[in-house]
């Protein structure tokens, strides 16, 4: 059963690279800026890319727009290929090892380069879309001062609050995502209790972070 998974894995990493051949057509671009181009259309039009502009990037590679399509379905591979072993530094030379050994060494070069130097900016961008808890981004706070309740008609009490700006996940593809408020009140036991939690959290994300 073992050896049946790892002949299925061989033969779909082969048939990958093989795709990715039809990337020799980008050896027919007009400049540099062009093959970029591409490699950003695909990442831009990851979601569905029969909406990339074909017409624009057919004719700066000098090729039939019926061509296009697999071509970012290639480069759209070695992105995601490249974005998942991703790390704080990039290894060119992992990307260069992504593209298939049919192309010329200074089309892999360009191809390394290319996605490189986006890398780590597509990463960020990516991260940010995955589907996760809503993300704080903002937030204000002020003391305020209680000066009567139900119960008592006369008081002095300071309290604290928090506003904080939450942004939600889009609900449907090309959406921005919403950010709405959240109030709450925090007395000075409350928040002391927030703030004890906080700084426990700060020293395990401190000590994950060294390791």
């Amino acid at each position: 059963m073992l050896d049946k998974a790892i002949s299925t894995l061989v033969r779909n990493e082969s048939r990958a690279k093989e795709s990715m051949s039809v990337l020799s057509a980008l050896m027919g671009a007009q400049t540099k800026t062009v093959v970029g181009d591409v490699f950003q259309q695909a990442f831009r039009h990851r979601g569905d890319l029969s909406s990339a502009p074909k017409t624009t990037i057919a004719a700066g590679l000098g090729i039939k727009e019926t061509e296009v399509l697999p071509i970012l379905v290639a480069a759209k591979d070695i992105i995601a290929r490249s974005l998942y072993s991703a790390s704080a530094e990039v290894d060119y030379q992992k990307i260069m090892d992504t593209c298939d050994s049919s192309l010329d060494d200074r089309l892999k070069k360009l191809i390394a380069k290319v996605v490189g130097s986006n890398l780590l900016e597509w990463k960020s961008i990516a991260s940010k879309q995955l589907i996760s808890w809503p993300r704080m981004v903002d937030m204000d706070w002020r003391v305020d001062v209680k000066s009567s309740s139900q119960q008592m008609s006369r008081m002095s009490v300071p309290t604290v609050i928090l506003d904080l700006k939450v942004e939600g996940q889009p609900v449907m593809r090309g959406d921005m995502p919403r950010v709405k408020s959240v109030n709450f009140e925090l007395s000075k036991e409350s928040l002391g209790t927030l703030l004890d939690g906080m700084n426990k959290i700060k020293d395990q994300l401190g000590a994950l972070s060294r390791n």
